[in-house]
């Protein structure tokens, strides 16, 4: 028996198997086309609410949360949207982003609202040592976590002609130190780049 090719996403098996580039362009576009209305149908589904109960919610049939789920993101009004986000348990959170604003700034930017969500937990840690307790901890999984993610995307930077990362970044069991020690958050970073090379 023959090894199947297994694959990741619908996108990764059209552009495989798909007859011409005519096609895979065409296929490509309408993904893009549809980013925010899959993004709603993740919701309503991790909520496992079915269009009946979104209809139910919107006072709407369910005819017309099928036709809001099967639009392109340009035909969407912006008051549906945040009308189905609200039926499934979430606020709209709009961000216009310059076309030109360059990956790093992207990063950045992101980074900083991260930073004032932060800021928030631990204004609100204040109030209660409960509550400080537990926004330490979520402080220390987001830390390694955030390490984690760091080291996944530095893996795809490319090899240097002399067998050294660009970057390589090295977690110990963070677990362990946490149960260690209650009161400090401590993460070994090893063989970070040197900034003078």
């Amino acid at each position: 028996m023959a090894n199947r090719k297994q694959y990741t996403s619908v996108s990764e098996l059209v552009h495989d198997m798909a007859p011409d580039a005519e096609f895979r362009a065409a296929f490509d576009a309408r993904v893009a086309r549809r980013k925010l209305v899959k993004q709603l149908l993740a919701m309503r589904a991790v909520r496992g609410l079915s269009q009946q109960d979104i209809a139910q919610k919107l006072d709407c049939t369910q005819s017309r949360i099928s036709k809001l789920e099967n639009t392109s993101d340009d035909d969407m009004r912006i008051g549906d949207l945040r009308a189905y986000a609200e039926a499934v348990g979430c606020e709209l959170a709009m961000c216009p982003i310059p076309r030109d604003m360059k990956p790093v700034d992207k990063v950045k930017c992101h980074a900083f609202a991260i930073k004032a969500h932060m800021d928030e937990l631990a204004r609100l840690a204040r109030s209660d040592e409960k509550i400080a307790e537990g926004v330490g901890g979520f402080f220390f999984e987001l830390c390694v976590n955030f390490f984690r993610l760091l080291g996944d995307s530095a893996k795809l930077l490319p090899e240097r002609r002399d067998d050294l990362p660009y970057f390589d970044l090295q977690i110990n069991d963070l677990g362990q130190q946490q149960k260690d020690r209650q009161d400090v958050c401590c993460v070994e970073v090893e063989n970070l780049p040197q900034l003078a090379r």
